[in-house]
């Protein structure tokens, strides 16, 4: 039997959903699971044994694209499918794909579309689950919840890699911290840039041995480059200069990982790379690194949780995580907790 799966849309829902797609593989050993996703994320994707193939789909479907999609798909003849996402978009694209077995959570008035629709849970489970239920739900057997949600590396692309940071001038003997410093969601995810800027400042002075290395697309390297400004030891842009395959691969290089709550977040989680992450307004049981090298910094404020993109008032979340805090946990990673060599 062929299976088609919709990834989620975003970097760190597409780590979250590992687990359930090994379970899936898990429930149905039998299966070939076809993964669709966006282009800009297959390489999320990239070696996974329980995935057959990648179709990849345009990063916007409009109804000319769904239509040109759907015609795509038609030509495998899947019966069985699997959504990951809630969108209605998402579930029309399936089902004018002759895709006739559509399973999926009832949300977004697409429940019709569906063969079996799930209802949507209202819970406070970390997202994985949100995943794994959903293949609990299809497949009606005790499939259990501890599936890896690891990507995965193979040794010629760390190589080429490796050659790629040298090139950038990294010294690849001597301990990198990875920092990332924006959140695709939006500026309310995003630890002020100013302390950034000082907390990086602290770590050049204190440990001028250790390389700082800042992860990022391309329209974020802006924001990077306010950070950066006036700064030059020690440091690597690589925003906008690596594919994402290569900041993955980058990542997994690193001593360790600081980040906001974001998609890089996930990826330095799902490397087992051990990793301070900072959290604002959303809430960490939910989407917590699932890394039990990772630090949580996090204080709630009577304004906690929201979903604003943009923090409206005064960022209180941000504001009451100082620069001292996480400087304190970064020297433990580098002196004591990991013992990350200088």
């Amino acid at each position: 039997m062929d299976i088609i799966v919709r990834s989620p849309n975003w970097i760190g829902d597409c780590i979250m959903c590992l687990p359930a797609l090994r379970a899936l593989k898990y429930s149905f050993p039998d299966s070939n699971i076809f993964l669709v996703t966006k282009n800009y994320l297959k390489d999320i994707f990239l070696n996974i044994n329980e995935i057959e193939n990648i179709i990849t789909i345009p990063n916007r479907l409009n109804l000319k694209n769904i239509y040109l999609v759907s015609r795509k798909l038609k030509k495998f003849k899947f019966d069985f499918g699997v959504l990951f996402t809630n969108s209605f978009n998402s579930a029309l694209l399936f089902r004018v794909s002759g895709i006739k077995k559509l399973f999926g959570y009832k949300k977004d008035f697409r429940g019709f579309l569906l063969y079996k629709g799930v209802k949507y849970p209202e819970n406070s489970k970390h997202h994985t689950f949100f995943y794994i239920d959903l293949i609990k739900k299809i497949s009606e057997k005790k499939i259990g919840e501890n599936y890896p949600d690891a990507l995965v590396i193979n040794q010629d692309e760390q190589a080429k890699v490796k050659l790629l940071l040298v090139n950038q001038g990294i010294n690849l003997s001597k301990p990198m911290i990875g920092v990332s410093p924006s959140a695709a969601y939006g500026s309310a995810k995003e630890w002020l840039p100013e302390r950034f800027k000082e907390l990086i400042i602290k770590i050049n002075e204190n440990r001028p041995n250790v390389q700082i290395i800042f992860f990022g697309s391309k329209k974020e390297n802006f924001k990077i480059l306010r950070i950066l400004d006036g700064i030059k030891s020690n440091i690597f842009n690589l925003a906008g200069k690596l594919s994402l395959r290569e900041s993955i691969v980058s990542i997994s290089l690193c001593s360790f990982f600081l980040s906001n709550d974001s998609g890089l977040m996930h990826i330095a989680s799902s490397l087992q790379v051990p990793l301070i992450a900072i959290f604002g307004p959303t809430i960490p049981v939910k989407t917590a690194p699932l890394n039990n090298k990772a630090i949580i910094l996090h204080h709630k404020v009577k304004c906690w949780p929201c979903k604003y993109r943009d923090c409206p008032v005064d960022h209180k979340c941000m504001n009451a995580i100082k620069v001292e805090e996480v400087f304190e946990e970064v020297i433990n990673f580098i002196d004591n907790e990991y013992k990350v060599r200088i």
